[in-house]
């Protein structure tokens, strides 16, 4: 009997140790978790070529250089030649398209005459001629897309004029909008006149006018008078 109850327990543990096994054999390593990135493809071509691109401080190679798999984000594109100025740009990678920038590089400098050199300054485009505005009437309306004033409203008029002994009170029509600025007529800028918002002004020789026209472009009046208004300028901000 001493020995049957052994071979019992003995069979017991064995069965035990077989269960064990068992379930270890069918248990599988945890996989590992991998963050799945969203990338695009940032491509930098440059003229001359052959130039270093750095993004974000860090050189990456020459131009023309496409580089793939580029995660998703902003920025810094700053492009190197040696004798050229740097080209810099902004740029946002968006998952699955490709972000261009093409750099025309401009030379950083120009020989002279016994060999020195010399920074070259950047050209500026010339400013634009003015058209100029006869005030013949007391009360007159103003189209500046067409560069014309008449004593009747057209339909694309965008200001309304009544000039007095010293001053032209000026009305816009809606919605073409006005503002006076304190920057020089030969200076003022498109930003500076962001904010144009007036309805009506009294305006002054020798301020500046900012005009945002019924078709929403930029412009800017002046005038000089010693006694009575009689002629106004203006030009078309780019």
């Amino acid at each position: 009997m001493r020995n049957c109850n052994i071979l019992i327990i003995a069979a017991l543990f064995m069965l035990i140790l077989v269960a064990v096994g068992c379930s270890k054999a069918v248990e599988k390593p945890a996989e590992e978790f991998q963050e799945v990135i969203d990338t695009g493809v940032l491509a930098v071509e440059s003229t001359p070529s052959q130039a270093d691109v750095y993004v974000n401080g860090q050189l990456k190679g020459k131009t023309p250089l496409e580089l793939y798999n580029f995660p998703v984000g902003t920025y810094d594109v700053v492009v190197k030649r040696a004798d050229y100025l740097d080209f810099k740009k902004t740029v946002y990678v968006r998952v699955g398209a490709t972000e261009e920038v093409d750099a025309g590089l401009s030379p950083a400098k120009t020989e002279m005459v016994g060999g020195e050199t010399t920074e070259e300054p950047p050209e500026e485009a010339p400013a634009p001629a003015a058209s100029r505005i006869n005030l013949t009437s007391f009360a007159m309306y103003h189209d500046f897309e067409k560069a014309s004033s008449s004593e009747i409203r057209a339909d694309k008029s965008d200001i309304f004029t009544k000039k007095y002994d010293d001053h032209i009170n000026i009305i816009s029509l809606t919605p073409a909008k006005i503002k006076i600025v304190d920057a020089l007529f030969n200076a003022v800028k498109n930003i500076d006149c962001i904010n144009t918002d007036s309805g009506v002004v009294d305006f002054y020789a020798g301020q500046t006018l900012c005009i945002i026209t019924m078709e929403g472009n930029y412009f800017a009046l002046s005038g000089k008078w010693d006694k009575m208004p009689s002629e106004l300028e203006f030009v078309q901000l780019s």
